[in-house]
């Protein structure tokens, strides 16, 4: 799961931002390489504030990035994406994964928590399956 970033050049360097999350503040950075470092780091963060407490989907990336500028989603927050947004869509509540899992409420937060650390794909991958549903890896070369 990659995001585009967008770069413009300014005089106080380059500005870069995620055109697909309008939440995330554009940033002003020396180089691409920096952009997207510091993009990676904010990406779940701002995911979590603006998307997951409040209750909304999580946009999916609709951008071909083959050959731009993009920030890659890491795997583990791919897979709480991807089980956020199930939930949402089939109107399943944090709580009703805990009582489904039998973990405690905060074991359940974790697993669709986007800046936490403390949910293991397998785990992820077990809430799937209590409320029906399941995801696959594929792999993608580099063109």
């Amino acid at each position: 799961m990659f995001y585009l970033v967008k770069t413009i050049k300014t005089e106080a360097g380059l500005q870069a931002s995620v055109p697909s999350i309008p939440e995330l503040e554009p940033i002003i950075v020396k180089s691409e390489e920096e952009a997207t470092k510091k993009l990676a780091t904010m990406l779940p963060t701002v995911l979590q504030t603006h998307y997951r407490k409040s209750k909304r989907p999580v946009p999916f990336p609709n951008d071909d990035v083959s050959d731009q500028l993009a920030v890659q989603m890491p795997i583990k927050v791919q897979a709480k994406i991807l089980l956020w947004n199930y939930m949402l869509e089939n109107r399943y509540r944090v709580a009703d994964l805990a009582r489904l899992l039998k973990i405690s409420h905060p074991q359940a937060q974790r697993l669709v928590d986007f800046d936490r650390e403390g949910a293991s794909l397998d785990a992820i991958e077990d809430a799937l399956f209590a409320i029906g549903a399941y995801f696959e890896l594929t792999l993608h070369k580099f063109d």
